[in-house]
């Protein structure tokens, strides 16, 4: 388990609360679930049957945009079923009254699987799975929104009012830890230099988070992968061209995806073609990781612990991609 602080530690004795709360009876067993470095996830079977428990992060050590996010994951999970077939746990239960612990909480539908990460597959059934999640996203930005940004934050008309929010969002959490975020200042004049871009960018559900440990896989044939989409917890309103920017990691130019671009193609209502307009709000995206990472530190972790020094390479990394194709 990750060691982080926004973590509720919670204990077995208060998981059996839980349940007997939710009516789904008693715990007889519990275990970590994942590798998280935000909520915290269990196994938990009560009366015979497993389930998955998650336990949002404390409010209090969490960025802006991050607060009451487990209520958004439920509102996203219930959006995804009602308005695609991508497939995705079944929600049993939901507490954000905060009665029972000082944090919210919910229950879902254990998938047996393994997750994309954890899989043993060559190079090829690896390129199938990039296939069928770039598929995947194409389909969740099917879904379409009238306003742009975090439910969390507040949505605005234009995709240049959110993400200039967004982003300054970003440096007030740092100075809210007594630092500074340079390099997010940076950034927000790159937003405002591509201000007519970013205001003719369509309104779509995104992930930005489509990591591998956010896909279980549940078929045994790694020739044909079929994933369960789980955490959708950072989902929000934006341009579906920064869902590029966790796909295909290692092809770092939007051009480079040339694979991922033509299964998403296959299914989207747009097409993604790496235009310049396309590669620049794609590098963008990748300078807004970079923020992300260089925050988040501050509320996650000491300086002493090895994430630390993963957050700082990672925001160096995407930073310094994002940074050099807009300046190019």
């Amino acid at each position: 388990m990750v060691i982080s602080r926004t973590k509720y530690d919670i204990s077995n004795e208060e998981i059996a609360r839980l349940f007997q709360h939710a009516g789904l009876g008693q715990v007889t067993e519990i275990r970590v679930l994942g590798a998280g470095e935000f909520n915290s996830a269990f196994a938990v079977t009560a009366d015979g049957t497993t389930y998955a428990l998650k336990v949002a992060a404390k409010n209090e050590a969490v960025q802006r945009y991050e607060k009451n996010m487990m209520v958004s994951e439920v509102h996203w999970y219930e959006v995804m079923r009602e308005h695609t077939d991508i497939p995705v746990p079944k929600v049993y239960f939901s507490d954000f009254t905060k009665e029972l612990i000082p944090t919210n909480y919910f229950v879902m539908e254990f998938i047996q699987g393994t997750q994309r990460d954890e899989m043993q597959v060559t190079p090829e059934q690896k390129a199938k799975g990039d296939r069928e999640i770039a598929r995947m996203i194409a389909k969740l930005h099917r879904v379409k929104g009238e306003q742009f940004g975090y439910l969390q934050t507040g949505l605005y008309d234009t995709w240049y009012e959110a993400f200039r929010h967004i982003v300054e969002n970003l440096i007030k959490d740092t100075q809210d830890k007594g630092k500074t975020l340079p390099r997010g200042e940076k950034l927000l004049g790159y937003i405002d230099r591509y201000r007519a871009i970013l205001e003719k960018v369509p309104c779509r559900l995104i992930s930005f988070d489509a990591w591998d440990p956010n896909f279980i896989c549940v078929s045994d044939d790694p020739e044909k992968p079929e994933f369960v989409w789980i955490d959708p917890e950072r989902c929000f309103w934006g341009d579906p061209v920064l869902d590029f920017v966790t796909m295909s990691l290692g092809q770092w130019k939007l051009a480079e995806k040339t694979d991922s671009l033509a299964a998403y193609n296959e299914v989207a209502e747009l097409p993604v073609t790496a235009t310049r307009e396309e590669e620049i709000r794609y590098a963008l995206g990748l300078a807004y990781l970079g923020a992300i990472m260089d925050s988040e530190k501050y509320y996650r972790y000491a300086p002493e612990l090895p994430h630390w020094k993963n957050n700082v390479e990672g925001a160096d990394l995407f930073y310094g991609l994002g940074f050099s194709m807009l300046e190019a």
